[in-house]
């Protein structure tokens, strides 16, 4: 089942893929230091709760819709191992944000291979943390690394490369959620790639003072970078609360929703018989890599998914 967008969520999402399309076919394109070009460099400014990552999806699916025969390669990247991981999950899920990327495959970067990027006209999006390259020694990462049992080229150099078939390179785009944390290291890192677009996500957004040069540079040719949500239309499709009741839990996690839930249950039930109240809901504020019955000891990141023992994970599978 395809998910359904709220208007402002397909609205911001044509407004990035349009600016992206305009700078693709301009002439006028500012120049870094070392001669290259600036890629576009796009702002989603919106709020925790708004869905930036629905919006995201559609943006790319747009992007791919654009190419008519030499289908782009996405770079998805955030921050935190956790996050990442359950974005690679709903970006896979037909019931989730795949149903907005049907064409694209899904991967990690641990599968950035040569035949996946020689394939022409299949969309590819892969999934992971900047810390995945982000290094003063490339020693230290995978990813600049080659596998000779399998590959002529480290993973890193593919992407640079990113040749189809055909001989054609392929477009990339940088999609970065929680895109203020982009430091001036990591820019340096992304620029090596060469990538026509970098897209972030924020809900509070600020540049590391490299990314701000080139956003400079960017503005002063008229270049508008920045899509803002209207909080306003997020509040009245009920994507985040009027309201927020704080209420403090010690106990184990189990215990802890259970009581959650039955307090929710009877609120239901008291704003049933007025009909002018919102729904109310209820967030579960957690820890995120470390074990739930010790929080002095982190979670293992190794091990599949459904066998991690992180509290935002283990919610999911909790036997409510």
């Amino acid at each position: 089942m395809k998910l359904e967008l709220h208007q402002y969520q397909i609205k911001a999402a044509q407004e990035l893929t349009n600016r992206y399309i305009d700078y693709q076919n301009s002439l006028n394109k500012p120049k870094t230091d070392a001669e290259g070009t600036i890629p576009i460099i796009l702002t989603l400014a919106s709020i925790t709760g708004s869905g930036k990552t629905a919006m995201l999806a559609k943006t790319v699916n747009n992007i791919f819709d654009h190419y008519d025969k030499v289908k782009p390669i996405i770079f998805w990247l955030g921050y935190s191992k956790v996050i990442v991981e359950q974005t690679l999950n709903k970006l896979s899920d037909v019931n989730g944000y795949k149903s907005l990327i049907l064409t694209a495959e899904v991967k990690s970067f641990v599968d950035i291979n040569s035949r996946d990027i020689e394939e022409i006209n299949i969309p590819l999006i892969y999934v992971d943390t900047v810390q995945k390259f982000n290094a003063r020694s490339e020693k230290d990462r995978r990813i600049y690394k080659i596998e000779e049992d399998k590959e002529s080229y480290s993973k890193w150099n593919l992407i640079i490369s990113r040749k189809t078939r055909e001989r054609i390179k392929r477009p990339l785009v940088i999609v970065y959620d929680e895109g203020h944390h982009l430091s001036n290291q990591q820019v340096d890192k992304i620029l090596e790639l060469n990538p026509q677009g970098i897209i972030l996500a924020s809900g509070t957004p600020v540049y590391s003072e490299k990314l701000k040069n080139y956003v400079d540079s960017l503005k002063e040719l008229s270049y508008k970078l920045e899509t803002h949500v209207s909080t306003q239309e997020v509040v009245s499709k009920q994507m985040v609360k009027h309201t927020v009741a704080l209420g403090g839990y010690n106990s184990p996690m189990e215990i802890m929703l259970n009581e959650i839930l039955q307090d929710l249950k009877k609120l239901e039930k008291l704003t049933q018989s007025h009909h002018n109240l919102k729904r109310p809901k209820v967030i579960y504020v957690c820890k995120t890599n470390v074990l739930e019955v010790d929080h002095f000891e982190k979670d293992n990141i190794e091990v599949p998914f459904e066998q991690r023992k992180a509290p935002p994970i283990m919610i999911w599978t909790h036997n409510f």
